[in-house]
């Protein structure tokens, strides 16, 4: 009955990006220097998040998106979920809803 759907995949490429941020720092003139190391910290900060932040981010995104209010009815705010990540199964559409408004 739930095969066939696949849980949320998250790629966090943070690493990659402060990698391409802190070689550039290395060709940069003066005057870019100080922007690309604002850039680098905010990259590492980023970095430094929990999956599970990251994920209870993209459902509240999400939820605001399709104008469901984080105090909708559970069902409303699965089907929302679903409806942006369309192979995403319900059993884990309804437990990243229900982690992410629990912990808001």
């Amino acid at each position: 009955m739930f095969g066939g759907k696949q849980p949320l995949a998250m790629l966090r490429d943070a690493h990659v990006i402060g990698g391409v941020i802190r070689q550039a720092m290395v060709d940069a003139s003066p005057e870019e220097i100080p922007g690309l190391e604002r850039a680098a910290q905010l990259i590492g900060e980023q970095q430094s998040v929990a999956d599970s932040e990251v994920r209870d981010r993209w459902v509240h995104q999400v939820l605001s998106q399709a104008g469901v209010p984080s105090d909708a009815k559970h069902p409303e705010a699965v089907k929302a979920v679903r409806e942006a990540a369309p192979g995403l199964g319900l059993v884990h559409a309804s437990q990243i809803v229900k982690d992410a408004l629990s912990r808001q």
